[in-house]
């Protein structure tokens, strides 16, 4: 009973683990590319599309 108690919580953080790891992971690259995409648009602006 106890074993399926503790095996319940650590697949419960496991789980909340794995969300918080590809949220960040989500934000990070959506910033990257937001980021690129400025810096592409500021070449483009500038009359010098080198991507």
């Amino acid at each position: 009973m106890i074993c399926t108690v503790i095996l319940s919580i650590y697949f419960h953080l496991l789980d909340i683990l794995k969300k918080m790891i590809l949220g960040l992971f989500g934000h990070f690259i959506v910033s990257l590319c937001i980021q690129g995409n400025a810096v592409i648009r500021m070449n483009v602006k500038n009359g010098k599309a080198n991507v």
